[in-house]
């Protein structure tokens, strides 16, 4: 009997040990972010429901807290294809013409930017029509509490434009009364030739704007596009709305500077549904230098 207790004892002892071994994996970090952020597998996987993993390597750990155990994460998505061709005389913008593709026409576009003589240019190298091709994503995402918005703004270069200077990202919800809580609660990335640019929330090139009136009040982030990108461009803002409205309604726009210009210039702007792409109202001395590409709309509505 005292035999048969001391197995007893013995094979406890192993089993909480395995116990304890596989409780450890579990909790075992499966993915650090570029923040020091850790995940499960489980909780990578579930974020994945609603983000890009770019997306996800680059969020506070305020922003991942809120949602990586949530089971329910859900999202809607608006998606534009865009065609912007702009015409240069001496070497400088003087327009820009933007045209919206459908997938298929996207699909079947070049690859790389097409630069064409203008008609009747005299010195070529100067005088051209750049075209370039840009896919633009809005989501909102959101899990059990309905209450915490986040909502994403993301450009895919399919072509790589030939000026690289300040572009600007910026997101207003169209809510009267909201309340931003931006300490932690914004991300936003630059991914080029597979080299990431994390903007934290202290970064110099994010701009809040605030204002009582509706799609005046939002947020924006500045990305100097990086002269040495050659095969890929990706730019992206993630912002939280603490906001529990039904519907909600969101602008988003992303504009591309066409000539050089300052962290200062791209920061001169306003937000209204007057501005470029229906968001950004830079101001007169700086609006030639941006291409008007077409803003996005998406509307969050859970009532039945």
């Amino acid at each position: 009997m005292k035999r048969i207790s001391l197995l007893l004892c013995a094979l406890s002892i192993m089993l909480l040990g395995s116990l304890n071994v596989n409780a450890q994996e579990l909790k075992k970090a499966y993915f650090v972010n570029m923040n020091g952020v850790e995940l499960t597998e489980a909780q990578y996987n579930n974020l994945l429901k609603g983000f890009s993993h770019d997306t996800i390597n680059t969020m506070s750990k305020e922003m991942i807290d809120m949602l990586k155990d949530d089971t329910n994460i859900k999202k809607v998505t608006t998606t534009k294809y865009v065609e912007t061709s702009t015409r240069y005389v001496n070497g400088i913008a003087v327009n820009t013409n933007e045209r919206e593709l459908t997938l298929k026409e996207f699909n079947a576009a070049p690859s790389t930017s097409v630069i064409t003589p203008s008609e009747g240019a005299r010195f070529a190298a100067n005088d051209f029509v750049e075209t370039n091709y840009k896919r633009i994503n809005l989501d909102i995402t959101y899990g059990g509490s309905v209450s915490t918005k986040y909502v994403t703004l993301t450009n895919v270069w399919k072509t790589i434009p030939k000026v690289k200077s300040f572009d600007v990202l910026a997101i207003a919800p169209g809510v009267a009364s909201i309340s931003f809580n931006f300490s932690g609660h914004r991300s936003g990335y630059q991914k080029w030739d597979g080299n990431t640019i994390n903007y934290g929330v202290d970064s110099g090139n994010w701009k809040i704007v605030n204002s009582s009136t509706i799609w005046k009040k939002g947020l924006g982030l500045s990305q100097n596009l990086v002269d040495d990108t050659t095969t890929s461009l990706e730019n992206s803002i993630t912002v939280v709305f603490l906001c529990g409205a039904d519907p909600f309604p969101v602008r988003a726009s992303y504009q591309h500077a066409t000539s050089d210009v300052s962290l200062s210039q791209s920061q001169n702007y306003t937000l209204g549904t007057d501005g470029m792409g229906g968001l950004i109202k830079f101001a007169s001395s700086v609006s030639s230098k941006y291409d008007n590409t077409p803003g996005l709309y998406a509307e969050l509505t859970l009532l039945l």
